[in-house]
């Protein structure tokens, strides 16, 4: 009986340990100049083609597999932003984003015709 209690412990223990191959990389995401929160901030891993998005708060959190990847952090009128990163352990990454190229003013200007409606149509 009392082999059977240690085999049992010896296998929970193993099994815990192996189960543990997966961890969270959670964060905020800021503006650099501002520090201001960003919300929709879009977290990317393309070796797993998963990701997420930062909530109303700015955080995010992502669980995965204990291994090497690039993390790609982007946000509408960013700079995007990579991480290459070895996940071991749960990890915490505050990241700023700078403001990334604007676009310049566009202008759109029309002439009316003067042509009446029955003219233009065209069956």
């Amino acid at each position: 009986m009392r082999k059977i209690g240690i085999v049992l412990l010896l296998t929970c223990c193993f099994i815990s340990g192996y189960a543990q191959n997966k961890w969270v990389v959670s964060g905020f995401i800021k503006d650099a100049a501002s520090k201001e929160l960003l919300i929709g901030a879009t977290i990317a891993v393309p070796k797993y083609k998963t990701g997420t998005t930062t909530n109303a708060y700015g955080f995010f959190s992502i669980t995965l597999p204990a291994d090497t990847f690039d993390l790609l952090i982007s946000y509408v009128g960013y700079a995007p932003k990579a991480y290459h990163i070895t996940l071991i352990a749960d990890q915490e990454l505050n990241i700023e984003l700078t403001e990334g190229n604007q676009l310049k003013e566009a202008v759109v200007t029309s002439e009316k015709v003067n042509q009446r409606l029955a003219e233009q149509t065209r069956m």
